[in-house]
């Protein structure tokens, strides 16, 4: 489910995604719309972290683009994840303000 996330600023609108299913809750920090594209975005404080719910979102979705902010050099990957295939673009953390 995509959720508004209140800000005082106009555009862009920023959302994130839960799913809140009995025994497997995932969530994602922002999501956003650009065109008819969906991105999610993961923010992760240290050089690595799980990207568990970012996979179910990735595959239920069938999105092909994803931004993980962290700690890291930027870099593209490919993932294949969930019998899904999609690019990781990875950015520095301090890019996001």
């Amino acid at each position: 489910m995509l959720r508004f996330a209140e800000s005082k600023a106009r555009y862009p609108r920023i959302f994130y995604w839960n799913r809140e299913k009995s025994g497997s809750d995932a969530e994602v920090d922002f999501v956003f719309q650009k065109g008819r594209h969906i991105v999610p975005i993961e923010v992760k404080g240290g050089k690595s972290g799980s990207l568990k719910s970012l996979h179910i979102i990735m595959e239920e979705k069938k999105l092909k683009n994803a931004i993980r902010f962290d700690i890291n050099p930027p870099s593209i990957v490919s993932i294949e994840a969930r019998n899904h295939k999609y690019q990781l673009y990875s950015l520095p953390i301090y890019l996001g303000e």
